[in-house]
């Protein structure tokens, strides 16, 4: 049975990577529980949708564009939170970029950019979230990292190394934080696969747009787990039992993970799809278009995941 969930009416969530994807689930989700919204992405136009949305549906939502590559911009974003709301209880690192190929396909400065988004822009957002939250007496960091931070496939070289990156800085983060006592506490969300417009605005070297190995679970599952977190933050919570069971196999034996993603599983046929590349990626500049949570192309959806919800919360916080 699952526990009854914390009231986390009228806390102030900053979020980033808020108009698409995971980040506008979570958004819509944090509003219809009475959370207080500070919204960032790079799209400005999509941002302030989003918040326009929210509000009609009687929700408190800013929105303040920001690329979360660029720290003078997070620490605006947090000052910005602030100044509207007086404090920052929570704190979501969403935003994030890919660029899908073999790493001889994929250039150097392809690598940085998306190192910059998807690991540095989540070092950003703890700098600017957490001492504020230390002055004001705590507050919860939730960072949205991917199964593929514990264990990497094929293709996805510069987002799982960057994700690799946000889960030891952020184990890192929060043992310094346990140990000063500082009533900051930080949680990890590690998604599966997950049916976003991330595999249609991607940067892809395939000649045809990626796709995601089944099974693929629906955002809502994610932002389901986020605000989990933000009442109950945990140092590892899977967001999908088969992101959970892909960890436990790449615990159990790397060479067996190996041959198992590319024999059976044929992990690197099934990122490939039969979609042309003839859209803009997003690596660079923001995708246009109004605010998307899902592609709504890659197959069959689970919209639950009963790993998630029932299993996981056996666990203890990390409070």
């Amino acid at each position: 049975m699952r526990a009854p969930r914390p009231d986390l009416s009228g806390k102030v969530m900053v979020l980033t990577g808020a108009s698409s994807g995971i980040g506008l689930a979570t958004a819509r989700a944090a509003a219809a529980r009475g959370l207080r919204l500070v919204l960032a992405a790079r799209g400005a136009d999509a941002l302030e949708q989003v918040a326009a949305e929210l509000r009609a549906a009687g929700a408190e939502a800013v929105a303040v564009p920001a690329d979360v590559a660029d720290p003078a911009q997070v620490e605006a974003l947090a000052d910005a939170a602030v100044a509207r709301f007086g404090r920052i209880d929570v704190w979501v690192n969403g935003a994030a970029i890919g660029v899908v190929g073999t790493v001889d396909q994929i250039t150097a400065e392809e690598f940085d950019r998306v190192t910059r988004v998807v690991y540095l822009g989540v070092v950003h957002g703890c700098k600017a979230a957490v001492p504020r939250m230390r002055a004001q007496g705590g507050g919860v960091v939730v960072t949205i990292a991917s199964v593929l931070g514990v264990r990497a496939v094929p293709l996805q070289a510069p987002y799982a190394a960057a994700k690799h990156a946000v889960v030891g800085f952020t184990d890192a983060l929060r043992m310094e934080l346990a140990r000063e006592r500082s009533g900051v506490r930080v949680g990890l969300v590690l998604p599966a696969g997950i049916d976003t417009p991330y595999y249609d605005h991607a940067r892809s070297k395939l000649g045809v747009l990626p796709s995601a190995p089944p099974p693929v679970y629906g955002p809502e599952v994610v932002a389901e787990a986020v605000l989990d977190a933000a009442a109950a933050p945990r140092s590892r919570l899977f967001a999908g039992g088969a992101g959970r069971g892909l960890d436990l196999l790449g615990r159990l034996s790397t060479p067996l993970a190996d041959r198992v993603l590319a024999g059976p599983y044929r992990v690197f046929e099934r990122q490939v799809s039969r979609r042309p590349a003839d859209a803009a990626d997003n690596v660079d500049t923001p995708s246009g278009g109004p605010p998307r949570e899902r592609s709504g192309r890659l197959g069959p959806i689970l919209h639950r995941s009963l790993w998630t919800r029932h299993v996981e919360q056996l666990f203890p916080s990390d409070a």
